[in-house]
């Protein structure tokens, strides 16, 4: 049975984006339900307390489902958010423009950065494998 999740506008952000193992069809017993939203700078007490309350929220919503693990995507190191935006399935979407804006910017560095950090995998392997 499909279960619906009504989310908390205003505070679960601009634009939540599903990615990890549930996003890719590839669940398993030990998994979460991986959530990134992006939400306006803020101090980090309050970013820990926002992801915490998210996360509690949706767990209780969803009860019997994998737990969630939400995170600030713009607190993300830009692998794994140009990870998210680019594998990651988008939930829904509250002002077009900003999204766009910003995955743009992210999307921009991730690839700039992508030949390097291909690199350092590269590196890394040949280094275990001695």
């Amino acid at each position: 049975m499909k279960k619906s999740l009504v989310v908390k506008d205003p505070l679960f952000g601009r634009h939540p984006v599903l990615y990890g193992s549930v996003a890719v069809g590839r669940p398993h017993p030990f998994g979460d339900l991986d959530i990134s939203i992006y939400t306006p700078q803020m101090p980090m007490r309050e970013m820990l307390a926002l992801e915490m309350s998210l996360a509690l929220d949706i767990d209780k919503k969803l009860e019997g489902s994998p737990l969630s693990d939400v995170r600030l995507i713009n607190t993300l190191p830009l692998v794994l958010a140009g990870k998210i935006i680019t594998g990651g399935i988008l939930i829904y979407c509250r002002g077009d423009d900003a999204r766009v804006e910003y995955e743009t910017s992210i999307q921009s560095a991730y690839f700039d950065f992508l030949p390097v950090i291909h690199n350092y995998q590269k590196t890394y392997l040949e280094q275990i494998a001695l």
